[in-house]
């Protein structure tokens, strides 16, 4: 069964927490998909968690139409933040929901992170909700610190809540096998624009080595991603140290938003420790980055857990031999070792060392490897069949009955949600006052004046 109204019907897209602040792999794919997606039968809207940086505005050149909406998914270790998440989550499922009958919405489509309000919105106004999934259940994820679930709990909810669920990889569909049905499973491998990055390889407007004040022939290592510690670049500074003591000609670029601060200053701090801080530098956000990459010698690929990632298939397409770590998704599928690339076990900042300087010093080793990536890149991860893969799964999901709206589970969940984080922060708030004046107790009682008409007192 196919559509068979001429009216396109309306996707409201819910894309990961770090949308709005940026473009990083998931807002690369979302791009993809709004230039490949067949507008005569599906009319894209996006709700963004914040309108800085330059995703909106890549949205907006593609005329899409986004929405702002300010999600709270921090990290929620902190009992304070854990609480004001839950105190909001109430709120967020009815703004949902109000777009969702503004905009005459058909397909609620929500990525990784952020899939419970958009999940729930979705059912109590009886329309379908799809979850990409793109990384494995991970219990240091945010809203895992302290929602405690298990790998299978979390299977069963996101089937309970969603119409379809598609994984990026085999690896992550695994993980929700036999916990979601095949029929409600689909794996799709993320595609590339193939053309975007030939031709920004081809272009050369920027040159980074002359930019930074490089050699022409200085050895280049990059990573790319944001600042956070899923992604491994403390393991990569561990391995620069080493490389550099063998290898003084090489610099180390990292390109990615400093997403968390603490983290960033630990590495700064490091590199200072380690004294290689003018050979490893971190360029910060860029617009630049397929440039950057066919400019460069070696992707090293450090993260704990990945779901695609994206930026592996973008540095293999501009001619960077890769080190990865086995950290999920499509990485063993791409990277075959000692083939493809070369891999390493996740913080073995030993064999990191070893096999940068591996390729460095054998370019016969760095061209089979980069020859061989691309084939499989090029022959498996083409972004246009990954889309219409994409649209057939909306077309399966949406000829489907529509869902009875309202239920009361929900609505109890909505109520229990907003009272319990609001009974948290309140706690909070006389626990910080409590502090204070235990505080302002402990100074009265050890002040000397105090000590003295105490003594004073005491003696009359």
């Amino acid at each position: 069964m196919t559509l068979t109204s001429n009216k396109p019907k309306n996707i409201l897209y819910i894309p990961s927490a770090t949308s709005g602040t940026g473009i990083a792999g998931g807002e690369v794919y979302l791009l993809s998909v709004m230039r490949h997606l067949d507008r005569n039968l599906y009319n894209p809207i996006v709700l963004l968690p914040g309108d800085e940086g330059g995703f909106r505005e890549a949205l907006n050149k593609l005329d899409v139409h986004s929405i702002v909406l300010k999600f709270n998914y921090g990290w929620l270790k902190q009992d304070r933040a854990w609480y004001t998440f839950l105190s909001g989550i109430s709120d967020r499922i009815n703004k949902i929901g109000e777009i969702i009958d503004e905009y005459h919405i058909d397909l609620v489509h929500t990525n990784s992170n952020i899939f419970l309000e958009g999940a729930l919105a979705a059912r109590l106004k009886g329309i379908r909700h799809i979850l990409i999934v793109h990384i494995p259940f991970l219990e240091n994820q945010p809203l895992f610190q302290r929602l405690r679930l298990s790998p299978n709990s979390f299977a069963s909810l996101i089937n309970d809540i969603s119409d379809h669920i598609i994984a990026v990889s085999e690896p992550t569909a695994e993980t929700l096998r036999p916990y979601v049905p095949d029929t409600n499973l689909t794996v799709i491998n993320v595609g590339l624009e193939l053309d975007i990055y030939k031709k920004a390889a081809n272009k050369q407007t920027s040159n980074i080595r002359s930019e930074l004040n490089l050699k022409e022939n200085t050895p280049l290592v990059v990573a790319v991603g944001r600042i956070h510690p899923d992604k491994g670049f403390d393991v990569l500074i561990e391995a620069a140290a080493l490389v550099i003591e063998k290898r003084p000609d090489v610099s180390f670029l990292v390109l990615g938003s400093k997403d968390v601060i603490n983290y960033y200053k630990q590495l700064e701090a490091r590199l200072l420790e380690l004294n290689i801080q003018g050979n490893f530098i971190f360029l910060g956000f860029r617009l630049d980055v397929p440039e950057i990459l066919s400019q460069c010698d070696i992707f090293a690929l450090t993260s704990v857990s990945e779901g695609g990632p994206y930026v592996l298939l973008e540095a293999i397409i501009c001619r960077c031999a890769v080190v990865a770590t086995k950290c999920g998704g499509i990485v063993e599928k791409v990277i075959k070792d000692r083939d493809s690339g070369l891999l390493i076990e996740v913080g073995d900042f030993q064999s990191l060392t070893n096999n940068i300087l591996m390729i460095l010093n054998d370019s016969e080793l760095s061209s089979h490897l980069c020859d061989k990536a691309y084939e499989i890149v090029t022959g498996n991860f083409e972004a246009k069949q990954s889309i219409n893969e994409l649209m057939v799964v909306y077309n399966k999901v949406l000829v489907n009955p529509i869902n009875t709206s309202g239920t009361y589970a929900i609505d109890f969940f909505k109520q229990a949600t907003a009272e319990y984080g609001h009974l948290g922060l309140r706690l909070e708030e006389l626990y910080e006052r409590f502090t204070r004046v235990e505080n302002l107790a402990y100074k009265v009682l050890n002040n000397r004046i105090y000590s003295f008409f105490k003594k004073f007192t005491h003696l009359g």
